[in-house]
């Protein structure tokens, strides 16, 4: 079994971007069933209700990203300052790199 991080940009509309987000999630454990999917953007939530600030989380994801086997980019993620981070940290790692985009079919 594969763990896997989703990155997905966040900020700007986040209700839009959930919920790409998830679809995103489910095409990806349909085409990849040993993979279990790790998607910060759910994983926050009760920290973001707490009011925690945006450092922390960034934090927390290139913790969890050094963890991960794979990192799978989605959406717009090259115009995210924390997608980018993201990415910069999992070419640093050697990970495992993929891109999606969501399938609206």
């Amino acid at each position: 079994m594969k763990l896997v991080y989703i990155s997905h940009p966040y900020t700007g509309d986040e209700i839009k971007n959930r919920v790409e987000t998830r679809e995103m999630c489910k095409q990806i454990q349909r085409q990849h069933k040993d993979w279990c999917l790790y998607c910060p953007l759910d994983n926050h939530i009760f920290a973001e209700q707490a009011g925690y600030e945006y450092s922390r989380f960034i934090e927390w994801d290139l913790f969890m990203l050094a963890k991960c086997d794979i990192a799978v980019f989605c959406g717009d993620w090259e115009r995210s300052k924390g997608c980018m981070a993201e990415y910069k940290e999992a070419k640093r790692l050697k990970k495992e790199i993929y891109f999606e985009r969501v399938n609206k079919s």
